[in-house]
């Protein structure tokens, strides 16, 4: 009697258990199911702001060993350059302030979503940089520097960049430096053709055209070139507008 009733006991606790291991295992998949990742599964993926990215590293260089000037802004870009006679389109670019001195470490950052939109058509991309004070360049990239992006960059990238100096001119003030000659005559500057100059950089500047009577982007070289040339649409507008007035009372 005693031995049925063992068994009878038994049987029902093992059910018992059977029922509870049951229980906890629909539980478990329906909380899976609701959060498959966040809490179950920490290396399954990297975070959704990482994913498509990557990124081009590398260092500016010059022989030069001393500080950059105080307030000088280096400007470096990753930008498509495709498309010869037509302004380069920056993917993204980096913007450094402080004191700094060669060489100098950068890393951009890009989407290959931002790429890949492109993968139709050969794709020429390069990096750009320039180091400018006050508006004023200092160091540009006067070479060519491709990069690959697809399927992945190859880092690091140096980037070699030239000394542009300062040229000397004289004004009213005495001895002056600008990187731009002396403006002698407006009328004459605003007709003068753009002129890319020796160097090989990728800049935007503008331009005065005198048959539109309107200030234009061309593509400046980085150095040389005359002095019909302005970074900025305004600085264009406001040096040229006195040509402008003349040739409408005529």
């Amino acid at each position: 009697m005693w031995s049925s009733t063992l068994t009878l006991f038994s049987s029902i606790h093992t059910k018992r258990m059977f029922y509870i291991i049951i229980v906890f295992l629909l539980l478990s998949s329906s909380v899976k199911a609701q959060y498959p990742y966040n809490n179950y599964n920490q290396w399954s993926s990297y975070p959704l702001w990482n994913q498509g990215q990557a990124s081009v590293r590398g260092s500016l260089l010059n022989d030069d060993a001393s500080l950059l000037p105080y307030g000088s802004q280096i400007i470096v870009s990753l930008a498509d350059v495709s498309l010869q006679d037509v302004a380069s389109q920056p993917l993204n670019t980096l913007v450094l302030y402080g004191s700094y001195r060669f060489p100098i470490a950068f890393e951009i950052p890009y989407s290959m979503i931002q790429v890949q939109q492109n993968s139709n058509s050969i794709r020429q991309y390069a990096i750009q940089a320039r180091i400018e004070k006050d508006g004023q360049l200092l160091y540009i990239n006067d070479q060519y520097t491709p990069v690959q992006l697809i399927p992945a960059p190859i880092n690091p990238i140096n980037v070699m960049m030239k000394n542009i100096g300062a040229s000397v001119g004289f004004g009213n003030g005495g001895i002056y430096a600008t990187t731009r000659p002396p403006i002698i005559n407006n009328m004459f500057i605003c007709q003068q053709i753009p002129d890319i100059g020796q160097c090989k950089a990728i800049i935007e500047q503008y331009y005065f055209n005198p048959q539109s009577s309107s200030c234009q982007i061309f593509i400046w070289g980085g150095c040389g070139g005359n002095q019909n040339r302005f970074n900025s649409r305004y600085e264009c507008e406001r040096t040229c507008s006195f040509y402008r007035q003349q040739r409408w009372i005529r």
